[in-house]
């Protein structure tokens, strides 16, 4: 299959995977309108910013040859709800300071398998060594925590949430998405990293 059929497969799968973002949407716009009514300007405006943020993989499905599984569509939704809203809109982040920690965790997971499959999709999967690949899931889970503690920190200026207290907060959070990440290698080591589209592993090994 050429580069262009695949984009066009991964588009047509975005397109029938994209209703799993349709209810969060409706509970972020929901929310939205009820925090504004009771003045929540700040908190309503980060419900509305998330809205479009929702839509991140369906975009990356559409523009590549990226196919992302269904349930990789709606781990990401929960996590956008689990963390910049519940932790940040929703100020659970403050009631519940171990929230943090486990939405992090969760965050490393979610982008340890997102970046496996990405990697399968390139269909160099098969040749690298295990070492290599910790190397650029671990970087990649890193990278993304580093970049949503910016997020976080411009949440907390713009729209009043407590989403970061202080150096040791901001690591803490680094390290549990590290950790998060080493538990999707440990499984993948432990069950001798099997290929996520055993059609394509087929017909890669044809």
């Amino acid at each position: 299959m050429t580069r262009s059929a695949e984009t066009a497969t991964s588009a047509s799968g975005a397109t029938g995977t994209a209703w799993t973002v349709l209810p969060a949407q409706a509970v972020l716009l929901v929310t939205a309108v009820a925090l504004a009514g009771f003045g929540g300007w700040g908190r309503a405006a980060l419900c509305i910013a998330l809205v479009p943020a929702l839509w991140l993989p369906v975009a990356l499905q559409s523009t590549t040859a990226v196919s992302f599984p269904r349930w990789l569509h709606v781990s990401y939704a929960v996590f956008i709800l689990a963390g910049p809203f519940i932790g940040g809109a929703l100020n659970v982040y403050t009631a519940l300071p171990g929230w943090d920690k486990a939405v992090h965790g969760y965050s490393g997971l979610l982008v340890s398998w997102g970046t496996l499959v990405a990697v399968h999709a390139s269909r160099i999967d098969r040749l690298l060594r295990f070492p290599l690949l910790v190397v650029i899931i671990l970087s990649a889970v890193l990278a993304t925590a580093a970049g949503w503690e910016v997020c976080e920190f411009t949440s907390d200026s713009l729209f009043g949430t407590h989403a970061q207290h202080g150096n040791t907060d901001t690591m803490t959070d680094i390290i549990s998405a590290a950790i998060g990440g080493s538990i999707t290698l440990f499984v993948l080591h432990r069950t001798g990293r099997p290929h996520l589209n055993p059609e394509r592993s087929a017909r890669i090994d044809a």
